[in-house]
């Protein structure tokens, strides 16, 4: 996270020369560089990460290539903006005749394994419920009650970012959290909470949260709410309740977002990664305020 945010002391530390010390992936790029922090340096756009890259392209221009497990590649990283995906595709296929993009797929369902093991998933993975501990439970035991958990999507967005969430019961004190994340978070907390670059819109307070600061207030939601969350084409991170648009909290928003939900016990949700959709569309192509 420090190298997102480019933490000096810690850009510093990337190598720059003997790249031969660092064992290659299957996908050409040294281990030591990619799904690192140096990746995610390339995701902030930090001048030094920036550098160490030419670097390495300069003993091997093939690394521009390089994807990661989602198809991104560095250069797609280095944009940081999904709009800019398929004019990278083709400046890379006009220099590189060869090279096939592989699928950016989109979100489908929640991660097995970026998932608090305390979620527990439906079939299709899209239903996310925390059971809720029996009343019995012994005393040295009841802190869980309190708890958080959140889980994180299985891919980041390549098109369109929006999902939806329908609230199907409420979680103890109404906490629950519906966002976008970096891919870089904790599994025991809520959205938007801590040192991490991750956003969340909170049921119990109607709460904006971004690294732990608080950035609008909205209305808060609850059990038979759908709540939507999404970044228009201009960067505007925005949410939605039963359709309607509540506003643009954040701007600036890009880069890998995958999107999270943070609950506490007795929670279920059920998410919506599309097509269909409650909130309309036209009206958000109309209006990217």
């Amino acid at each position: 996270m420090a190298a997102y945010h480019g933490n000096p002391s810690i850009l510093a530390l990337f190598p720059r020369t003997d790249l031969s010390a660092y064992p290659q992936l299957p996908c050409g790029l040294p281990c030591g560089y990619w799904g690192s922090p140096f990746q995610a340096a390339l995701l902030g756009g930090h001048q030094a990460a920036l550098q160490i890259f030419s670097e390495i392209l300069a003993e091997n221009p093939m690394m521009a290539l390089s994807q990661d497990a989602h198809g991104w590649t560095p250069l797609h990283c280095i944009s940081r903006s999904a709009e800019m995906e398929g004019a990278l595709d083709a400046a890379i296929a006009q220099q590189y005749p060869a090279f096939t993009p592989m699928q950016r797929p989109n979100p489908t369902m929640w991660s097995t394994e970026h998932r608090n093991p305390f979620i527990q998933l439906d079939g299709a993975g899209v239903e996310a419920t925390c059971p809720e501990i029996a009343s019995s439970v012994p005393a040295h035991n009841a802190a869980i009650r309190t708890r958080h958990f959140c889980i994180q999507a299985d891919h980041p967005f390549s098109g369109r970012i929006y999902f939806e969430v329908l609230i199907l019961s409420k979680a103890i004190e109404n906490e629950i959290g519906i966002g976008l994340s970096s891919g870089i978070c904790p599994l025991d907390a809520m959205p938007g909470w801590g040192n991490f670059n991750w956003w969340g819109y909170h049921g119990d307070d109607g709460m904006i949260y971004n690294s732990d600061a608080q950035k609008a207030r909205y209305e808060t939601f609850g059990e038979g709410d759908i709540v939507g969350c999404g970044v228009n084409k201009n960067g505007s991170l925005y949410f939605t309740k039963n359709g309607k648009k509540l506003g643009t909290p954040l701007r600036g928003i890009s880069g890998q977002l995958f999107p999270v939900i943070g609950m506490a016990m007795g929670a279920r949700s059920k998410a919506n990664f599309g097509p269909r959709f409650e909130y309309n569309f036209h009206d958000a192509e109309q209006d990217d305020t």
